[in-house]
């Protein structure tokens, strides 16, 4: 087998995985939504498909449902935590920033005595 009929071989396997791959996610995507179809005019639930829904319940707290199992997301914590994380980035900045001019004053000092 030639290089060539070797890579045009590897170039159309590689093709059919790819469509492959492809063509499973459709499937599965249309049977997800062909059952939460079937379940929501089972329970006579409205006409929509919720696989997932997201939906807000009060100033920091969202209702996260997906595929009809719900639980409740508090915003308030994590706002917090990113907060205290900037915060931090912050004071960890401010303490490089005196490092490098503390190190400049220092490199000043050394070049001036041996001019």
């Amino acid at each position: 087998m030639s290089r060539l009929q070797w890579y045009k071989r590897r170039k159309r396997h590689k093709r059919l995985v790819l469509l492959t791959i492809f063509l499973s996610l459709v499937i599965v995507t249309v049977g997800l939504l062909t059952v939460n179809s079937a379940v929501n005019t089972m329970l006579g639930a409205e006409d929509e498909l919720k696989l997932v829904s997201l939906i807000q319940k009060a100033d920091s707290i969202y209702r996260l449902s997906i595929m009809n199992y719900t639980s409740e997301i508090n915003l308030s914590y994590i706002k917090e935590d990113l907060n205290n994380a900037v915060a931090k980035g912050k004071a960890v900045g401010r303490e490089i920033e005196e490092y490098l001019y503390e190190f400049s004053d220092y490199a000043k000092a050394v070049m001036s005595r041996l001019e």
